[in-house]
């Protein structure tokens, strides 16, 4: 099974069960959401540029806290 990664959200999609896609420049761009197509859709250019950029409208995702810091400065995670 092919994956591809979401360019606006960059969550892995299967490509074979994508129901949001869309073709940019000759290449397929699959999507998790709508949100996510329709947002590639807005700016393709800003998104393949910059790489993705988290859920629409999520600009807080659940993966900004845990970047190992605890107060040791070593980040061995104790």
């Amino acid at each position: 099974m092919a994956k591809a990664v979401d360019p606006v959200c960059g969550m892995e999609v299967e490509t074979s069960s994508a129901m949001y896609k869309t073709v940019y420049k000759g290449k397929i761009y699959y999507f998790c959401s709508p949100q996510c197509k329709t947002a590639f859709e807005k700016n393709p250019e800003y998104y393949l540029t910059h790489g993705p950029q988290g859920m629409p409208g999520h600009e807080h995702h659940e993966h900004h806290e845990h970047h190992g810091h605890h107060g040791h400065g070593h980040g061995c995670g104790c």
